[in-house]
């Protein structure tokens, strides 16, 4: 008896041992190395922070520390809206001392009464510093949607789509798994039913396209070309700059670049049938755009991600083990509008591969 019993505890101490070994190799085998990132979020609406929690996670899992050498806090390491509080964290007055910057989403908030702009958008000034910034001391900058649409000023939009080396079309849009649910925003109802005069009926999977100047396509599932309407896919430069092959549906919101001196390496493809890829030309949308564009210049480097990639709401809170990111990467899913698996298959090998150089 008292031999099955040492048997026993021999088997569970070795499997805890086997268990937590990606833990104790995250902790004793892995480095700390500084990486000073300035990270700007001003849509923080919630105390989620998910506009910025991806970066965040991925800097902390990398051990990539601060200035000081200590990890990166959520909610105290970003500067933007505070939501708990209602108040601004702006900018530092000096950004000479941060080796990486991270427009996380600038889109804003809202009153939730009259939908009044709070806070967002960027500003010349701000625009201004971080180009003069950027230049000046060789950084790495990376930006995402949104970042050039409304509420950004003219002026601030022309001065980072320099230093990105693009140009915004003027269009957006997004995957929705249903056109008919709470997410779908109640200014796109009401603009569909004040440009096309009839009531909004619209259900199932579908793409919602929206123009600087309003106008609106809505692209429901019979238009699709028999595949999921939005993927992603790496270019040839991009699988040479960063030694990734992936194919992948997207799920969530994007825009539409065109490259003005930036190698693209990834875009994104639409699947729609004939009829629909003719309306989609005459209004000057292509069916194959820009996902990630990389711009160097003068030493510095700038990555435009065309696409919410670091909003990630739903990431395991503990980032402590070696290979989490290889287990999320095989166990997560693309499927049903979940944006998981473009998370873990796409976002986090890439930033892992731009981090490290």
């Amino acid at each position: 008896m008292n031999k099955k019993i040492g048997v026993l505890v021999c088997a569970c101490l070795a499997a805890a041992v086997l268990l937590s070994a990606p833990l104790w190799h995250w902790i004793f085998l892995k480095d700390t190395e500084k990486l000073p990132m300035l990270i700007l979020n001003k849509t923080a609406e919630d105390d989620t922070l998910r506009e910025h929690k991806g970066i965040t996670w991925l800097l902390n899992h990398m051990k990539k520390t601060k200035e000081d050498g200590t990890s990166y806090s959520l909610a105290d390491d970003y500067s933007g809206y505070l939501p708990a509080s209602k108040k601004i964290r702006e900018l530092p007055g000096d950004l000479s001392h941060y080796s990486h910057l991270y427009i996380a989403d600038s889109y804003g908030v809202r009153s939730n009464k009259s939908g009044e702009l709070i806070y967002g958008g960027m500003t010349l000034e701000e625009a201004d510093r971080i180009q003069q910034s950027v230049k000046t001391n060789a950084q790495t900058i990376f930006a995402e949607f949104n970042t050039f649409a409304e509420p950004t000023e003219p002026e601030a939009r022309r001065k980072l789509e320099d230093l990105f080396g693009l140009e915004w079309t003027g269009w957006t849009g997004r995957y929705f798994l249903d056109l008919g649910s709470d997410e779908v925003p109640e200014w796109v109802k009401r603009s569909y039913e004040t440009q096309h005069s009839k009531t909004y009926r619209f259900s199932g999977q579908g793409l919602i396209l929206v123009s600087e100047k309003e106008e609106l396509m809505i692209v429901p599932e019979e238009d699709f070309g028999g595949k999921h309407p939005l993927s992603f896919s790496f270019t040839k430069q991009g699988k040479k700059e960063l030694g990734l092959d992936a194919e992948l549906k997207y799920n969530y919101w994007f825009d539409i670049m065109e490259p003005a001196g930036a190698k693209v390496l990834a875009s994104y493809h639409l699947h729609v049938n004939a009829q629909t890829e003719a309306k989609l030309s005459e209004k000057g949308v292509p069916l194959s755009m820009p996902a990630v564009l990389h711009h160097s210049d003068h030493g510095y480097h700038a990555y435009y991600f065309a696409g919410d990639y670091a909003d990630a709401n739903d990431i395991p809170d503990f980032y402590q083990a070696s290979k989490i990111t290889d287990w999320k990467k095989l166990t997560s899913s693309d499927k049903k509008g979940r944006t998981d698996g473009f998370f873990w298959k796409a976002y986090v090998p890439m930033m892992k591969t731009i981090l490290e150089k």
